[in-house]
């Protein structure tokens, strides 16, 4: 039973988009934006569960800061390739053999460290700032971003997360932010020119918040990668 929600679950969030039949433009609705529960999913079923644990351990690998337990995945971006959908003639071995390799869907997957905090004034615009799902591989973190299918469900009106999921939010991605605490974390901020890399001394750290610390760590771990899945559960890198 766990296989086939799994299953269905991935399934379903690869051919969401696809139901959208046209974005929200900012006046078709009124109304708030609706509120939506982060909720938690098991990916051990489905085709993204080999490929994280491979993916989170070359990561591992080539950042050891990311080994150590500092920051966590997030994949987002989904989009649905309609063209595969054929007609396929089964009982020739050569088209059903191309059809196995045709793409499904594309999606991003990023390594993040930034942290999420509660923004009262946000709308419909702001939604993607936060995650629809989470799950564990590896006992790393995992963020699922669908936006489309916030879209379907509240009738083409984007959705955002209520206050109580936003909390929950920061309660499951701050252990994964806390290396930063450390007083030998070495942090990185592309914006800073003249020395991307620097430490906090216990002066700079005393007038300032975990959360201030958390946002200052916030580019020492970006990466983003571009994928694709076929229909044979193989998922590709996709090229630049």
């Amino acid at each position: 039973m766990k296989r086939i929600l799994s299953l269905f679950f991935f399934t379903m969030l690869m051919i969401r988009p696809a139901l959208c039949q046209r974005p929200y433009l900012g006046h078709e609705d009124k109304k708030k934006p609706s509120k939506i529960t982060l909720q938690h999913i098991s990916l051990e079923f489905s085709p993204l569960y080999p490929f994280l644990k491979d993916y989170i351990k070359k990561a591992e690998s080539k950042y050891p800061i990311f080994k150590d337990g500092f920051g966590y995945v997030i994949i987002k971006g989904v989009s649905v390739n309609n063209y595969s959908r054929r007609p396929v003639d089964a009982t020739k071995d050569e088209e059903v053999s191309a059809w196995m390799n045709t793409s499904i869907a594309d999606f991003t997957v990023d390594l993040e460290c930034h942290p999420f905090a509660w923004n009262p004034m946000a709308d419909c615009w702001l939604c993607s700032d936060y995650p629809a799902f989470y799950s564990y591989v590896e006992g790393k973190l995992i963020l699922l971003y669908d936006e489309a299918m916030r879209e379907v469900f509240v009738r083409n009106r984007f959705a955002i997360l209520n206050k109580k999921s936003v909390k929950k939010l920061r309660r499951i991605t701050e252990p994964y932010l806390k290396n930063s605490l450390d007083e030998n974390f070495l942090f990185f901020d592309p914006f800073r020119i003249d020395k991307p890399e620097f430490r906090l001394d216990a002066k700079q750290r005393k007038y300032l918040t975990n959360h201030e610390i958390y946002k200052l760590a916030s580019h020492t771990l970006v990466k983003s990668e571009r994928y694709t899945l076929l229909r044979n559960h193989t998922i590709l890198l996709r090229e630049r």
